[in-house]
């Protein structure tokens, strides 16, 4: 039997049979943005559908190739958005970061978002309290 899927149309055997969207499990994403305010990375992103989703997982790299989960959240629903506002990064020595989105289904199935760079501006006032804070941890 052959079987391609085009879109949200299944193609069994040169015949179309329609299928809807909750038939799959996971997430689409409708937007994910990624932006430097205040010395901090403010993560938003939206869903149109959410089907099965056991959780969404906010992971962050410093070079692009190697992500460390960093936060997580509970589905809320279709067209809803989330926002995630990272402020341990003025820690950290690197300015640059790569964020994603990890949406993970009952299934134990994992798709991602795209992956979106935000270039941060600390100041030094933040980077020394983050030094101080990081000793009494």
């Amino acid at each position: 039997m052959i079987m391609k899927r085009y879109q949200n149309i299944l193609f069994v055997c040169g015949l179309a049979a329609f299928i809807s969207f909750a038939a799959f499990a996971g997430a689409q994403f409708k937007s994910f943005t990624a932006d430097s305010r205040d010395g901090h990375a403010v993560l938003k992103w939206e869903t149109t559908t959410e089907v099965n989703v056991e959780r969404f997982a906010v992971e962050r790299s410093s070079d692009g190739q190697e992500f460390h989960e960093i936060a997580t959240f509970p589905p809320h629903g279709a067209n809803v958005e989330y926002r995630y506002i990272d402020t341990s990064i003025f820690k950290q020595t690197v300015r640059s970061y790569h964020y994603r989105i990890r949406c993970d289904d009952a299934q134990g199935h994992s798709q991602y978002s795209e992956t979106r760079r935000v270039h941060v501006v600390v100041s030094g006032i933040q980077q020394t309290w983050g030094s101080i804070k990081a000793l009494f941890r």
